[in-house]
């Protein structure tokens, strides 16, 4: 028998099993009444368990690619005529299980067939996360909120402490890492991948807890016991300051934290600590402005949780991600640290503008402090910055930052006197988040063409 032919006929074997996994779950479901959440999680844990193997049985990326995409189909036509309840009949908003087949596909790829850090990966999706919501669910008292959806700190826990044995277990039996690096690595992807499971929307929970876990792995499985401890060390600085720095501040939710933490380790774990230095200055800048300002987030009645405190930073974190990928963390340093500052100076106009000065000072100098917010972002961001990475050049580089800062005010006030002079928050989020694009694009070019350092 010809390899292709034995791929297809395995396909079609792994296909039917699972079509025959969702006709069960709908006769468990409709016939004896089970509960929709114990349907879907089964019908998850099964199915993520089975696909453990897949770098076992097959050969080609084409055979999972066009597994997964029949999947999608599958599930897309199956909820619009009603024929899986069994798994998308629930209450909350959510498209975990169009997440699934593309988390599959994207790990096996990108594990290259690492079977070890694929089938651990696979492993947390399959019983940490719905172990974790079953247990919440049923035995659950405390809760928060992310978003419009609650969650619970017994189920959190439960998914760190499961986290953590599917990831140690099989790296202290089936690879050459030690028994302390395999602990402290455990400890760092339950951490993270709780973190990042605990803020996950709309079931997006099965597209990042593995890639968040094979992410994690696949940056320290390597790396010696020394480098690790250090990760472990950062981890719990930034936990320990993020919490200091934001307890009087009542406008921060916990999934407002737990974001700010993860961005926070992310600008440090791969890039370094100036990455991390502008990025802490930005909060600390940013809770300043709550003092001035009576700040909260339009889509939200009173806090900052995830996808608030995410609209906030995801250029920069996007330039952190860039910059650890093509090795270009010196380079882009400056562009990260343009793209933090500018956005500060144009948090500080929006306020001025469109929210009420709380403190009497600042108010009753209004028409001054109003052009004051690249004088601000300057002194609380760039020059710290400034007076400990750089050591030549600093003048000039202090004129052109300040001059990069000017600009996106000056751009973001005129497009606001003239434009959109009337704009709600989401619009008026989105114009600051171009014209920060723009600017940080604009110093980019400009020292790419090595006309700035």
């Amino acid at each position: 028998m010809s390899p292709v032919l034995l791929e297809v006929i395995k396909a079609l074997g792994f296909g039917c099993g699972y079509i025959f996994l969702f006709i069960i779950a709908e006769v468990i479901h409709k016939k004896k009444s089970v509960p929709v959440e114990w349907t879907r999680k089964g019908v998850h844990f099964l199915s993520a368990s089975i696909s453990i193997v897949f770098p076992l049985v097959f050969k080609y990326t084409l055979t999972l690619f066009i597994l997964a995409v029949s999947f999608l189909i599958i599930l897309i036509v199956g909820e619009k005529k009603g024929l899986l309840s069994s798994i998308g009949g629930v209450e909350r908003k959510t498209k975990g299980e169009f997440y699934f087949p593309i988390s599959i596909f994207i790990v096996y790829v990108l594990s290259h067939n690492n079977f070890v850090l694929y089938a651990v990966s696979m492993a947390v999706l399959a019983i940490s996360d719905p172990l974790a919501a079953l247990i919440g669910k049923s035995y659950g008292h405390v809760k928060y909120r992310v978003q419009t959806d609650l969650k619970s700190l017994e189920g959190s826990v439960t998914f760190f402490f499961a986290t953590f044995l599917i990831v140690h277990i099989p790296i202290l039996l089936f690879t050459n890492v030690s028994r302390v690096n395999s602990l402290l690595i455990s400890l760092v992807v339950a951490i993270l991948v709780t973190c990042l499971e605990s803020i996950s929307l709309e079931g997006s929970d099965n597209l990042i807890i593995p890639l968040g876990t094979f992410f994690i792995l696949y940056k320290l499985i390597t790396k010696p016991t020394e480098m690790v401890f250090l990760q472990v060390m950062i981890l719990i600085f930034i936990i320990v300051t993020t919490i200091i720095l934001t307890y009087r501040v009542h406008k921060i939710g916990s999934s407002g934290l737990i974001t700010i933490i993860l961005t926070s380790y992310a600008a440090w774990a791969l890039c370094g600590l100036n990455y991390y230095i502008p990025t802490l200055l930005f909060f600390f800048g940013f809770l300043f402005m709550n003092i001035v300002f009576r700040v909260k987030p339009g889509d939200d009645p009173a806090l900052f949780r995830t996808k608030a405190v995410l609209k906030l930073v995801y250029i920069p974190i996007a330039i952190v991600f860039a910059a650890n990928f093509f090795s270009l963390e010196d380079f882009l340093s400056t562009v990260f640290l343009v793209s933090v500052s500018t956005h500060l100076t144009l948090l500080w106009r929006h306020w001025y503008l469109d929210r009420n000065v709380v403190s009497r000072f600042f108010r009753r100098w209004r028409k001054i402090f109003i052009h004051c917010g690249s004088v601000v972002s300057f002194l609380i961001v760039v020059l710290p910055w400034l007076f400990i990475f750089r050591r030549e050049r600093i003048l000039v580089l202090s004129a052109v930052l300040f001059i990069f800062n000017l600009l996106a005010d000056a751009f973001y006030t005129i497009l606001r006197s003239t434009i959109y002079r009337e704009i709600d928050y989401m619009k008026n989020r989105a114009l600051r988040n171009f014209v920060n694009l723009f600017i940080t694009m604009l110093f980019l070019i400009q020292k790419f063409l090595g006309r700035i350092g």
